[in-house]
């Protein structure tokens, strides 16, 4: 740990001299995004990579660890032809080895390229570069159904974590889980893994993770956290048989565990340190101004209560959305696992550490500028990255009819705006926050457009095109 925190001073001080030179972010169009991997081929899952989906087109920023110590960069990404909206990649990224090089170092997405019309596409890593690559096509698929539902494992054991599972939300809580085969050039049709008739996806939003939770040496099994009405949580999990999903078995339940209030803040790893990934760790708000990190430790016949390992203060409202486990220090375990930060105009990635069940204080591995709130609002809003990516568009392009799926904020109501690309205003409305409502723009010219919603506690702007 003396190396740790060491390095840790050094990084600070490096990043306190170069605040000055560094460009300015909007930090919050990417924290919903961010996948840990070994983005240099180290040998180490020691980086992050993050798309930003802030602005019209998405970037890729990679920050690179050699012994603990991060460099920020822009990666040289393509885009496919058939690509359309930014925010549809939101918290539908995942890494792993899908050209089997050895290397978890490649990245892949589920998103919308149109009405029910959707695309996998892999970013293979050729010497820092990203090459896409549609490796599935659907036409009667719907990407958005699958929204903060994605993990990436070994799933068939063929020594690759090179496959992706994805749990299917359909109406009248129904719930499919796909799982994407990859023989390192091409997905097969997705098989159907396990169907639940009485299971609404949308419960374990932001909770799903992979691991070894069966201990049979692949990280192939799948653990959700249902968040159930007035407080009550139950761990399901989906233990793999190479071809399917066991029906899942209830591993926790009890009341008086929000564990919405987490979403997005949910990983798994080793944090016990019996070289298993079989572990789930969630930063969880205690109140308004204090978080926890709990977890949810493997026992005998299933996870025991939610230990406290960790006490803070608001770590769990500027973490936004997302956390990563990696290995940061090189001990080939995953016990560790980042968040990035967003404070004021401050953005940071800190790192947790466990060490005989408990994390460690947590370290800054990096920090940069973010844009201010004003200067956010200038380029879509500086938002809660869980708001945005709830403002979902479809179809998109679209003739001008298309649906919105508004965020839930402070008040009932909020403004709808639309604005044309020489930033005028052409139609303003109310709608009322958290509900999917049907839109008419068919008088609008063709071309492309914003829509932009504000709401107390609410900053969010969409992009469309009407043909």
């Amino acid at each position: 740990m003396k190396k740790t925190v060491l390095q840790s001073a050094l990084i600070l001080a490096v990043a306190v001299l170069s605040l000055s030179l560094a460009a300015q972010i909007n930090y919050s169009g990417m924290t919903g995004n961010l996948v840990a991997g070994d983005f240099d081929s180290d040998g180490f899952v020691d980086d992050i990579a993050a798309f930003n989906t802030a602005d019209a087109i998405p970037t890729l920023t990679l920050w690179t660890s050699t012994h603990g110590l991060m460099e920020e960069n822009q990666a040289n990404i393509q885009l496919t032809f058939d690509f359309i909206s930014p925010r549809s990649l939101n918290a539908k990224i995942v890494s792993g080895d899908f050209d089997n090089d050895g290397f978890k170092d490649d990245l892949a997405s589920i998103y919308e390229i149109g009405l029910n019309k959707t695309s996998v596409t892999v970013w293979i890593n050729q010497d820092g570069a990203f090459i896409a690559g549609q490796w599935w096509y659907g036409a009667d698929f719907d990407a958005n159904q699958t929204y903060q539902t994605l993990v990436s494992g070994d799933f068939d054991n063929d020594g690759f974590e090179d496959d992706i599972a994805a749990f299917y939300n359909y109406e009248m809580k129904r719930t499919k889980v796909y799982m994407w085969l990859s023989n390192g050039t091409k997905f097969n049709w997705p098989g159907t893994w396990w169907i639940g008739n009485d299971f609404d996806a949308s419960r374990i939003q932001g909770t799903l993770v992979a691991g070894d939770f069966d201990h049979d040496g692949f990280n192939d099994d799948v653990t959700a956290l249902y968040d159930y009405p007035d407080g009550y949580c139950k761990a399901f999990v989906w233990l793999s048989s190479k071809n399917k999903f066991n029906w899942p078995y209830t591993w926790f339940a009890q009341a008086d565990v929000n564990i919405g209030k987490a979403k997005g803040n949910v990983v798994s790893g080793d944090f016990n340190g019996n070289g298993f990934v079989d572990d789930v760790a969630a930063i969880y708000p205690n109140d308004e101004q204090t978080s926890s990190v709990w977890v949810f430790n493997r026992g005998r016949i299933g996870f025991n209560a939610p230990e406290t390992w960790w006490f803070g203060a608001s770590e769990a409202f500027l973490t936004q959305s997302r956390l990563v486990v990696a290995d940061w220090n090189n001990n080939s375990r995953a016990d560790q696992f980042t968040g990035l930060l967003i404070d004021g105009t401050t953005a940071t990635l800190t790192t947790w550490t466990s060490e005989n069940n408990t994390f460690t204080l947590p370290e800054t591995s990096w920090q940069g500028i973010a844009l201010s709130t004003e200067d956010c609002d200038k380029n879509g809003g500086c938002i809660n990255s869980d708001l945005a990516n709830g403002l979902e568009l479809y179809p998109n392009p679209s003739n001008g009819n298309f649906w919105v799926k508004i965020p839930e904020c402070n008040q009932p109501n909020v403004h709808v705006s639309v604005i044309n690309y020489l930033g005028q205003t052409v139609k303003t409305w109310y709608e009322s926050s958290g509900k999917e409502v049907a839109v008419d723009l068919q008088q609008l010219t063709p071309g492309s457009y914003f829509i932009q919603i504000n709401g107390d506690g609410l900053q969010a702007r969409q992009s469309f095109m009407v043909q």
